[in-house]
């Protein structure tokens, strides 16, 4: 994303992250409530089970991945 995608690139940009059992979802919006972005990636539960660290971090960059493209 550059600037140019942005209705005003002054404005303040925000990421909200909401993950869960059945996927994860990442938005980008400005400070106007305009969105910018939105991605998904797998699921981010369970982050103390073994291998859940590894799953809510690549659930984490593959949604805020897809946001930001």
């Amino acid at each position: 994303m550059d600037k140019s995608q942005i209705p005003n690139p002054q404005s303040a940009i925000f990421l909200g992250v909401d993950g869960g059992q059945s996927h994860t979802e990442a938005v980008i919006a400005d400070e106007r409530g305009n969105l910018l972005g939105r991605g998904t990636g797998g699921a981010s539960n369970h982050a103390e089970q073994p291998g859940g660290r590894d799953r809510l971090r690549r659930a984490v960059i593959d949604s805020v991945g897809s946001a930001i493209r």
